[in-house]
C-alpha cells in the first residue's frame, strides 16, 4: 500500500493520457453534479420514513421494510454495478451514463405515484440499478479526463460537493416531507434535467484499441481489497444515520421530519470541510492511518448519539461522526483510479460501487434486530463500539507496516 501522498501524483500503468488537455470548469462541475446523485437518492426522502411507515402502518414489518425504503436502491447497485463497468469498458462511459440517468429520474419519482408499500420498494429498486451506472460512469469519465494532482483534487472536492448536495436535499426533502411523505420522491427528477447536459457536453472519449480489448482484459479485485473493505465497513456504518436516526429522535421526543434533517445535514456539513482539507492535510498520512481516524471518529460521534439525553446533543455526536467519512472517498477514489489500467477502470469502479451500496443495503438488515429487540439509542451504541474495533485493527495494521 502506498501513502497517499505519493498517490496524488502520476503513477505508471495508471491508464493517464500524457496529451489529454485538462477539461473546462463546466464538465468537471457537470461531472460532480451526476455524482451527487448518488447521495440524493437516500439522504431526499430520509426524513419522512416515519411518515411512510404510519402511512402503510398495517404492513407487516413496517419499520423494517421502511427503513429499506432508504437503502434497498443498494440492493439494485450491488446486483448491476458490476456489469454497469463492464459495459463501461466495452461500450463506453456516455451510453451507460444517459440510460443511467433516464432510469434514476423515472423509477426515482415514481414513488410519488405509489399505493404501496410494495411499489415503493420496486421503484427504489429500479432506481438503484440507475445509481449503479450513473457512478461507475462518472468515476471512470473523471479517470479518463483527468490525471495526477487535477485528478486528487477533483476527487477530494467531489465529497464536498455530494455532501452539499445531500444537506440541501436533505433540508428540502425535510419540509416537503412536512407536506406529506410523497412529496420528496419529487427531486429525483432531477436527473432528467441532468440528461441534455450529458448528452451535449460529455461526449465519449476514442479509445478504440482500448474497447476493442476491454471485455478480455483480466481484472482481479487483489489490488483494490483494501478499498473494498474500507468502503463496506464504512457504509454500514454511515448509514446508522439516515435509517435509525428517526426513530430516535421520535424516542426523545422530537418527531417532526425536519429536525431529523437538521442532524443528518450536521454531518454533512463536517463532512464537506474535511473533504474540503483533503488536498492540504490528508495527503500527509498513509491508508492506514487515514481509515483509523475515521472509524474513530465515527466511534466517538455514535458513542455520544447513543448516550445523548437531547436533540442538540445528538446534532453533535452526528457532526462528529460526519468529520471522519470526509476523508474516505477522496483517499480511496485515488487509489482506485490510480491502480487501475484504462481497459478495467469501469470494473474497478463497478468493485468500489458495489462495496460501497453492499454496505449500505445491510446496514439496516444489521442494526435492525439490535434496535428491535433493545432500543434505537443501543444500535447506536453497539455500531461505536465496532467501529472503535475496527479502528484500532487498522492502527495495528499502520503500526506494523510503517504506513
Amino acid at each position: 500500500m502506498t501513502d497517499t501522498s505519493q498517490i496524488t501524483r502520476p503513477a505508471p500503468g495508471a491508464g493517464a493520457i500524457p496529451s489529454a488537455p485538462m477539461p473546462p470548469f463546466y464538465i468537471g462541475a457537470l461531472l460532480l453534479a451526476i455524482a451527487s446523485l448518488t447521495v440524493i437518492a437516500n439522504a431526499a426522502v430520509a426524513p419522512s420514513i416515519p411518515g411512510l411507515s404510519d402511512a402503510f402502518k398495517t404492513t407487516p414489518h413496517v419499520n423494517t421494510l421502511a427503513a429499506l425504503v432508504i437503502t434497498l436502491p443498494s440492493l439494485g447497485i450491488v446486483l448491476t454495478a458490476g456489469l454497469g463497468g463492464w459495459l463501461c469498458d466495452r461500450f463506453g462511459r456516455r451510453p451507460v451514463m444517459l440510460w443511467a440517468l433516464l432510469l434514476y429520474g423515472i423509477a426515482g419519482a415514481s414513488s410519488f405515484a405509489a399505493q404501496s408499500l410494495g411499489q415503493v420498494l420496486v421503484g427504489r429498486l429500479l432506481l438503484g440499478i440507475g445509481i449503479g451506472g450513473t457512478m461507475t460512469a462518472t468515476m471512470a469519465m473523471i479517470g479518463d479526463r483527468y490525471q495526477g494532482l487535477a485528478r486528487a483534487r477533483l476527487f477530494s472536492i467531489q465529497p464536498a460537493v455530494m455532501s452539499g448536495s445531500g444537506l440541501a436535499m436533505i433540508l428540502i426533502g425535510g419540509f416537503l416531507g412536512e407536506l406529506g411523505w410523497r412529496y420528496p420522491f419529487l427531486i429525483y427528477a432531477v436527473a432528467l434535467a441532468l440528461l441534455p447536459l450529458a448528452y451535449v457536453h460529455l461526449p465519449e472519449i476514442e479509445r478504440p484499441q482500448v474497447q476493442a480489448s476491454a471485455s478480455k482484459a483480466p481484472f482481479s479485485v487483489r489490488p483494490f481489497m483494501i478499498v473494498g473493505v474500507s468502503a463496506f465497513l464504512a457504509m454500514v456504518t454511515y448509514y446508522m444515520l439516515p435509517t435509525r436516526l428517526p426513530f430516535l429522535l421520535r424516542d426523545l421526543g422530537v418527531s417532526a421530519p425536519s429536525a431529523a434533517g437538521i442532524v443528518i445535514g450536521a454531518g454533512n456539513l463536517t463532512m464537506i470541510g474535511m473533504s474540503l482539507a483533503y488536498t492540504r492535510f490528508g495527503t500527509r498520512f498513509g491508508p492506514y492511518t487515514i481509515y483509523a481516524m475515521i472509524f474513530a471518529a465515527t466511534g466517538l460521534g455514535y458513542a455520544l448519539i447513543a448516550l445523548a439525553p437531547s436533540w442538540p446533543l445528538v446534532v453533535l455526536g452526528a457532526a462528529l461522526s460526519g468529520a471522519g467519512y470526509g476523508w474516505l472517498f477522496p483517499v480511496n477514489n485515488i487509489i482506485l483510479m490510480e491502480r487501475a489500467s484504462e481497459e478495467v477502470r469501469g470494473r474497478a469502479a463497478g468493485f468500489h460501487t458495489t462495496s460501497i451500496f453492499l454496505g449500505q443495503f445491510l446496514s439496516p438488515v444489521i442494526s435492525g434486530p439490535i434496535a428491535d429487540h433493545s432500543s434505537t439509542a443501543a444500535a447506536f451504541g453497539w455500531f461505536a463500539a465496532a467501529s472503535a474495533v475496527v479502528a484500532a485493527v487498522f492502527l495495528g495494521l499502520k503500526l506494523q507496516r510503517g504506513r
